[in-house]
């Protein structure tokens, strides 16, 4: 016959099993240490306890102590009990727990490793879901008490508020890893955008150029370049680790680019440059770091296409709360990206870019390129576009 509690001994044994699940930090240990507590503060003879599987709808036997557990930590054959079927699955379907004096006659009973004549199963409520069940069982009949009941239903109470501590800590953790690999990734995006914008070719034919117009006496260029590169610099180095910048801003850093281009290509590169945006727009807010990877791939294509010459047209505009820029060019030779191919291994792309912000930030930055042949002229017409979304 099982033992009468005293109140004072319930509330000891409810002290108890909350103290011993205080270290466990997972559910796998918090169901192992509370199969464990029934067996040896209880003197119950088996305890089991399930883990609902949602996506198969059943119950998982994840821990046991008694017979089904000759070792520590290791179920014996354990058995998979479809939600619904069985005691322990009825328990579970209706969120109700079940006191069962003789299982012989009750046809639900589902025998596990021996038939045992007495079953108590609590569910255990996380959230206000079935997280998974506690059943017990004895080898007499009507063993288990209404006490028994009362106490089990204490116990689910208890391991489902720590399950839910448990869980949200998890949850925080992987939150802040996650945001410690995103920006792990941000800053790497940063490093091979400037990497990009400031890689070791632009900067000697930008020396080289200045060192040109210097010997040739065209000291006014000479200057000129020099200021319109210092500038460059100044943007990239001082908004390197901004997220957005503004418009105004990243529409000064394409002009400072293609100027600078135009006097390194005199003669053989132009551009027109045609901006519909406002005062007021130009001070809102775009994603950072893509305007130039997007400028220097233009202009790149648009002379290696035509043998070492070349024109691009670019037209910006503020629509639909985002900042929309075309770039039209045209290509004879078609063979840009072997020329490029040399320096710019190992530098990540605009559309690399664009497409790393969006799973990172989820800016939805959009991208297109159409390529329209005229075959008379022995010509491509290339058109890229990008779409920024205004972020404030």
């Amino acid at each position: 016959m099982a033992r009468t509690y005293t109140n004072s001994e319930f509330e000891d044994i409810l002290i108890y099993f909350t103290n011993s699940i205080l270290g466990q930090n997972t559910e796998e240990e918090i169901a192992w240490d509370l199969a464990k507590n029934c067996i040896s503060k209880l003197g119950f003879e088996d305890c089991v306890v399930y883990f609902v599987d949602e996506h198969n709808e059943l119950l998982v036997q994840k821990a046991a102590y008694g017979p089904k557990n000759p070792q520590e930590f290791e179920i014996s054959d354990p058995i998979f009990i479809p939600i619904g079927k069985g005691i322990t699955g009825s328990a579970a379907k209706h969120a109700r727990s079940e006191l069962i004096h003789d299982t012989s006659l009750d046809e639900r009973y589902i025998v596990d490793d021996k038939r045992r004549f007495s079953e108590i199963t609590v569910p255990v409520i996380v959230d206000g879901k079935v997280f998974g069940v506690i059943d017990c069982e004895h080898s007499e009949k009507n063993f288990f008490t209404r006490q028994h009941l009362k106490i089990l239903e204490a116990i689910a109470s208890i391991y489902a508020v720590k399950i839910s501590k448990v869980r949200a800590e998890r949850a925080a953790r992987e939150k802040e890893q996650h945001l410690l690999s995103i920006q792990k990734e941000l800053l790497a995006l940063k490093i091979q955008a400037l990497r990009t914008q400031m890689n070791p070719h632009f900067l000697f034919n930008a020396i080289n150029s200045i060192q040109f117009f210097i010997t040739t006496g065209e000291r006014k260029y000479a200057l000129l370049y020099l200021t319109t590169l210092s500038r460059l610099i100044r943007y990239y180095l001082g908004n390197f680790e901004q997220d957005t910048v503004s418009i105004g801003e990243e529409l000064n850093l394409m002009r400072h680019y293609l100027d600078l281009q135009s006097m390194r290509y005199t003669g053989k590169f132009g551009y027109k440059f045609h901006s519909a945006v406002s005062d007021y727009e130009a001070a809102m807010k775009i994603p950072n770091m893509i305007l130039g990877s997007f400028t220097e791939h233009v202009l790149e294509n648009a002379v290696f296409d035509n043998e070492g010459s070349g024109s691009v047209k670019i037209k910006i505009a503020v629509q639909n709360g985002n900042l929309k820029v075309t770039a039209l060019y045209t290509s004879a030779a078609g063979n840009a990206k072997n020329r490029l191919m040399n320096y710019r291994q190992n530098m990540a792309t605009w559309e690399e870019q664009v497409d790393l912000l969006n799973r990172l930030k989820g800016f939805g930055i959009k991208k297109r390129k159409h390529l329209r042949h005229l075959a008379a002229k022995g010509l491509s017409i290339k058109k890229v576009q990008i779409s920024l979304p205004i972020t404030d």
